[in-house]
């Protein structure tokens, strides 16, 4: 995959030389929270896994200036059907729901409307390659993403519980 551009952002896959921006980046986020059990950052051993499975990508946000402002990560891995969240996707194939984990953007970067211009990016991007539906989760705590998901039209079916310990609020939107 190619460098894609949406709305003035450019996505950019990494490549195995590159993912440890993906720890530099966790490190600038984790700093700033006020409420540090929002996040739950991605290892760089996790996103040098989602790099090399053909399911899944690890993208770095760009600007026009080339500017890494941060990243996000498509990995179809199928954990919603292991916490029986399959039922709502209406016999959909795996492959027909996209499963997007994080979109991590650099705190000097904030306010740009960077997270809602991503879940624009993989809801075109899903619609193209197929997809019938498109999940991600999110802390309940999280006012900001909350307000960008229920834009683009997602809606929270249910809480899970993630790594045995962190709520998030399950989303999903029919494509």
């Amino acid at each position: 995959m190619d460098k894609m551009e949406y709305d003035g952002l450019y996505f950019v896959p990494f490549a195995k030389e590159n993912v440890n921006s993906v720890e530099e980046i966790n490190k600038e986020m984790y700093e700033v929270l006020e409420d540090k059990d929002k996040y739950i950052a991605p290892t760089v051993e996790y996103a040098l896994k989602c790099i090399e499975k053909p399911d899944a990508l690890v993208l770095g946000i760009y600007n026009k200036e080339n500017y890494l402002m941060g990243y996000t990560m498509l990995n179809n891995d199928f954990n919603f059907i292991k916490k029986g969240l399959s039922k709502y996707f209406e016999g959909a194939l795996e492959k027909e729901v996209f499963d997007f984990k994080n979109i991590v953007v650099r705190p000097k970067f904030r306010g740009q409307a960077i997270q809602r211009r991503s879940i624009e990016f993989y809801f075109n991007y899903a619609k193209k390659n197929g997809a019938k539906y498109l999940i991600s989760y999110y802390h309940p705590k999280n006012v900001h993403s909350r307000s960008n998901f229920e834009k683009m039209g997602f809606t929270v079916v249910e809480k899970v519980v993630l790594f045995e310990k962190l709520e998030r609020n399950f989303v999903i939107k029919k494509i």
